[in-house]
């Protein structure tokens, strides 16, 4: 298995931008630290039934969004080291008023050189957890629902570059 991705995305991270919070789900939230090792394990029965020889990890953007929050400075960096998906500064942050909090799962890989797509994108109100283990669920699905029937992407999300992905070319 090649991991592809750009070492920025392989950790959680909580971001402030001018809209919003948004957390990226990163490697070090998964049992065992790997995002890459979860995504082979749901695609092995697939994988092995092709006699697959090389799985890439392209893209893996995992994120919750919610606009109009901000984060304390101080807190920022605190990354909980409970089994959850949702870091800790983002606890406090989701009873914002604001109701277009988005968890949104998009998985990009490649096997034996042709790219495969999976994603999912949801509203909610509350349970940020679930909502996020929901998207990556539905995401993990239609990944493997393109890869069995051999439905390959041309999206620019599995390209370099794009954010949750690989590093841009130099």
């Amino acid at each position: 298995m090649l991991d592809l991705r750009a070492a920025v995305w392989k950790r959680t991270q909580v971001l402030q931008n001018n809209v919003g919070v948004v957390q990226h789900l990163g490697d070090d939230r998964f049992p065992g630290g790997s995002l890459p090792d979860y995504i082979a394990q749901q695609l092995a029965d697939l994988l092995n039934g092709r006699d697959a020889r090389t799985l890439g990890i392209k893209t893996t953007d995992i994120r919750l969004s919610i606009p109009g929050a901000r984060i304390d400075e101080n807190r920022a960096a605190v990354i909980s080291a409970t089994t959850g998906f949702v870091a800790a500064p983002m606890i406090g942050l989701l009873s914002t008023m604001e109701r277009n909090k988005t968890a949104s799962a998009v998985l990009c890989v490649s096997v034996d050189g042709k790219d495969y797509l999976g994603n999912d994108g949801r509203l909610f109100a509350l349970g940020a957890e679930g909502e996020l283990r929901s998207s990556l669920a539905s995401a993990i699905k239609k990944l493997r629902d393109n890869f069995a029937s051999g439905t390959v992407t041309s999206s620019p999300a599995c390209e370099r570059g794009w954010e949750g992905g690989q590093a841009r070319r130099p």
